[in-house]
């Protein structure tokens, strides 16, 4: 009955059983929720921990990501949570071998985005390497492994 319910309120096909496309948006749901609640602990983000990645989410998922870049790297740059401009040129590239924030923060967006599956861990191995190729192809941008500016930017989408 509860999988039935959980079909129908987020129009699937209610068949009651848990295959590939209900097992998917529960997943998806539960990646986001995740991250909202890193969010909360990490930020204070004030967000309902729901598994939407709605407006709110994406605002604070931004605002973090400026003011590490402010706080960590010296950035001059508003916190207001809008990926703008000024956000995109402040973004630092981030690799391989590189821990802290901002590859924590790299790895929440692969996690709404459907690309991460495991925990945000603040460094980037082979997990996070692949994870970023995955995301930059599916988002149709360089290939490369390396998370930039353009792999932030199409990260907040």
């Amino acid at each position: 009955k509860a999988v039935k319910s959980f079909q129908a309120d987020r129009n699937l096909t209610v068949d009651g059983s848990v295959g590939p496309e209900t097992l998917g948006v529960f997943k998806k749901l539960y990646e986001v929720a995740t991250v909202q609640s890193w969010l909360n602990n990490l930020d204070n983000a004030g967000l309902v921990v729901d598994g939407d990645y709605g407006p709110k989410t994406k605002k604070s998922l931004i605002s973090l990501l400026q003011k590490c870049l402010v706080n960590v790297y010296g950035a001059s740059i508003r916190i207001d949570g809008d990926f703008g401009p000024e956000t995109k040129a402040a973004c630092r590239a981030v690799e391989k071998g590189d821990k802290g924030l901002l590859v924590s923060i790299l790895q929440a967006g692969l996690m709404v985005n459907g690309i991460w599956e495991t925990k945000i861990d603040a460094s980037f191995g082979d997990a996070t390497e692949k994870g970023v190729k995955e995301f930059q192809e599916k988002a149709g941008i360089t290939v490369d492994g390396s998370a930039g500016a353009n792999t932030f930017e199409k990260l907040r989408r």
